[in-house]
């Protein structure tokens, strides 16, 4: 590659220039190095592809390295360590002792059940889930989501990476503008770019009908700060405190008849936890700190849809990859 490139530059510039031109990209590779060090130290063989290729494909690497290379966002300190301690003031990281948990968690998320660092690291500690349905339709789990928000009474929150304009999404969208109108409060976060046709065309009318709308995190090509390849990939929506609806499919027609993803709906104490992370996310977009969805599900739920639910919110914002 690096010999390539020497032919190609010669035909290009003369002689003269040449050899500056290679000494510079040098430099810019041996620059960069201590950065692929750094944000690679626990990935030896990654930190030495990198370098590999800063050192065989001159300015290549380096402008890759910056634009694809972080894998970290750095949301604000600030936000951050105020988000943490209320949430841990509110929600102490100890599971009820009445909740039974199994062996196979204890097994395979130690690091769920103890520690100092939990939620730093987006993992919450193990909470009952009640009503726990799983739809591997997306027509049925779309049902169960319309027919939710038809029953809003106090506040719907919505996030989503990708909410198509289509029939589907229009669909819940008016649903959601019809609650809004009603006096239930929704807010809806969605990726800037995922969504974009979204924020384009729907967001407007969906404000006028009081419906709270924000994007997650505008692409960014600059490169001193990057942000085009940090999305929002989750899928969440909570429907008072009752309950909430998370798993693999957006808000788009294909997920309805196409797309063989999974959605579940869980009520009980896991919907705080879930919250929680669409509160974070909030907070970072919109510098607003929300209330608690409060209103929870009375209902007598059978002993056989229970179950203990850990919530893992992993991102590049988490120092260390739960997933």
């Amino acid at each position: 590659m690096y010999s390539l490139l020497n032919l190609l530059l010669r035909s290009i510039f003369p002689s003269a220039a040449l050899g500056w031109i290679l000494l510079i990209a040098d430099l810019l590779a041996l620059a960069t190095i201590p950065s692929v060090l750094v944000r690679r130290i626990r990935r030896p063989l990654a930190a030495l592809s990198w370098i590999l290729a800063l050192l065989m494909i001159p300015f290549g690497g380096v402008i890759a390295w910056w634009l694809l290379g972080r894998l970290h966002l750095q949301r604000p300190a600030r936000q951050r360590k105020r988000t943490q301690r209320r949430m841990d003031a509110e929600h102490p990281d100890t599971p009820p002792k009445s909740l039974e948990i199994p062996a196979v968690l204890c097994a395979v998320l130690p690091f769920a059940l103890h520690g100092d660092r939990r939620r730093s690291e987006g993992v919450f500690p193990p909470a009952d889930a009640t009503d726990v349905q799983v739809f591997a339709s997306g027509a049925e789990a779309f049902a169960a989501m319309e027919s939710a928000i038809g029953e809003a009474r106090t506040e719907i929150r919505a996030l989503y990476y990708i909410w198509q304009t289509g029939e589907t999404g229009r669909r819940i969208a008016d649903k959601l503008a019809e609650r809004a109108r009603a006096g239930v409060k929704v807010r809806i976060l969605v990726d800037e770019v995922g969504s974009r046709a979204f924020l384009r065309q729907f967001a407007p009318s969906l404000r006028e009908a009081g419906v709270e709308i924000a994007g997650f995190l505008p692409a960014s090509f600059s490169p001193w700060a990057p942000t085009f390849n940090f999305r929002n990939h989750r899928k969440l929506l909570l429907v008072d405190g009752r309950c909430a609806f998370t798993g693999g499919m957006n808000i788009g027609r294909e997920y309805e008849t196409k797309w063989k993803d999974q959605c579940v709906r869980l009520s009980g104490p896991v919907v705080e936890n879930l919250d929680d992370v669409f509160q974070e996310d909030w907070l970072f977009v919109t510098d607003q700190y929300l209330d608690d969805l409060t209103l929870k599900d009375e209902r007598d739920i059978a002993n056989e849809n229970r179950a203990p639910c850990v919530v893992i919110a992993s991102g590049p914002d988490r120092d260390e990859n739960r997933m």
